[in-house]
């Protein structure tokens, strides 16, 4: 808190006389540089407001602190604390799935001074319709995934993980993939860029499917580690920043990801060799409306 103390002193302009002059006499402002400064007459409720009586010689402390400080307009300072969120949205998922689908998000949103943490729980009724599986005609996807960032002044970077799981009327596949994110806070938007990569997937099936047995595989089974080799890489984009305080926020991600054909029989080397050689890329995006408590 900034003060100011002030000393009254009554010199020649308060009636001391100068050298050969009368007491009484009033002394010569111009000859000590007074310029006098006209202003209106207060009001009579504003007479007595704010008013100090202070004796010669006295001391008084005048506080000069803001009662309305400025407020930085740096999204900085606007970072708070934990809030739990839902992201209601659409996507186009590509890869073999629907065109359009719903999407439903929940999570939390953990914004500090030097730490973000990114957590979702997401659901989507999206069907795979071109798999090469006749009558695969119901299905939906489930997941969840978390990412703790470091912020270093406007950049955030970490890693993190996340699983999910595709479920079809023949089989069901999920997979754990590790990603690293790196993004940059500005005023009014939060930008990042990720990369990801699918590891240890699994098939499901609702019955005993025969394989060529190996390490891990057993001849008969209801799973099997028949992995597509997926690798994406994503862009999301939120304004206004989410480091501000407001309840709505809105949300796009872009993605493309490369993979190859899903391994059906992992030990059966010269059909694994021919469905991993055959790659493929998609894109898929969304946009979701972010609302936070």
């Amino acid at each position: 808190m900034r003060t100011l103390t002030v000393t009254l002193l009554a010199l020649a302009l308060c009636g001391h006389p100068a050298n050969g002059q009368d007491a009484m006499t009033p002394p010569d402002l111009d000859a000590v540089g007074f310029t006098p400064t006209l202003k209106p007459a207060p009001k009579d409720n504003e007479k007595d407001k704010d008013k100090i009586v202070v004796r010669e010689g006295e001391s008084v402390t005048l506080d000069l602190a803001s009662e309305n400080p400025a407020k930085p307009e740096d999204a900085a300072a606007e970072r708070f604390g934990i809030r739990p969120y839902l992201e209601p949205g659409l996507i186009v998922p590509g890869g073999g799935y629907q065109t359009v689908a719903f999407s439903g998000t929940g999570g939390l949103d953990v914004e500090r001074r030097h730490f973000v943490l990114e957590s979702d729980i997401n659901w989507s009724p999206m069907r795979k319709v071109d798999d090469g599986v006749p009558g695969n005609d119901k299905g939906h996807t489930f997941g969840y995934g978390a990412v703790p960032l470091a912020r270093l002044d406007r950049w955030i970077l970490g890693a993190g993980a996340e699983w999910g799981k595709t479920i079809t009327s023949d089989y069901a596949k999920e997979a754990w993939s590790p990603h690293i994110i790196a993004g940059h806070d500005s005023k009014d938007v939060r930008v990042q860029f990720g990369y990801k990569q699918e590891m240890n997937e699994q098939t499901h099936y609702p019955e005993l499917v025969q394989f060529t047995s190996g390490r891990n595989q057993p001849q008969f089974s209801y799973t099997c580690h028949c992995p597509s080799g997926v690798k994406e890489i994503d862009f999301d984009w939120w304004y206004p920043n989410p480091a501000k305080r407001g309840h709505f926020l809105f949300h796009m991600n872009v993605n493309g990801y490369r993979f190859h054909e899903t391994v059906t029989d992992p030990y059966d080397l010269v059909l694994t060799q021919q469905e991993t050689s055959q790659h493929h890329m998609s894109w898929g995006e969304s946009w979701g409306s972010v609302v936070r408590f």
